[in-house]
């Protein structure tokens, strides 16, 4: 299911994701919740307009893990072990936890690590930020800040 407009070339969102493969941004909690408050309400009226555009989609939950993509060759054998890789002859292959062998040369193994912010502890924690400015396309809302 997909939908392409071939004569609309502008494209915001491709453009911010550059020239990545990624197909989602994860966007922490703690650091949304520490922004200021006129920009913590234009994103909710922005998420619950993107909920009510996508509300015939498909439904599906996900899990986000911290954690490096790194060459087999820069990790240690017994971490690469517990993660389920396994070495061949003379570390010319590398086999996957499903068995399939992979080019070492060519692969990166994800290393996952602990989440390197804090837990949002029911929307108390706020991390430093830098100041931003209201930008001028923004309206200022007429309640309190």
């Amino acid at each position: 299911m997909t939908q392409s407009d071939p004569i609309n070339t502008d494209s915001p969102v491709h453009e911010h994701f550059e020239l990545s493969y990624a197909s989602y941004k994860v966007l922490p909690r703690t650091v949304l919740q520490s922004m200021p408050v006129w920009w913590q309400r234009a994103f909710v009226d922005l998420m619950d307009l993107l909920d009510e555009a996508g509300a015939d989609l498909p439904a599906t939950d996900y899990s986000v893990q911290a954690g490096d993509w790194k060459s087999p060759d820069a990790m240690a054998p017994d971490r690469l072990r517990r993660l389920g890789y396994r070495w061949g002859p003379g570390k010319t292959v590398l086999y996957a936890a499903d068995g399939h062998d992979l080019d070492p040369s060519r692969t990166c193994a994800f290393d996952p690590s602990p989440d390197p912010l804090p837990h949002y502890q029911r929307g108390r924690t706020r991390v430093p930020l830098r100041e931003i400015q209201r930008p001028a396309w923004l309206p200022a809302q007429p309640e309190a800040e």
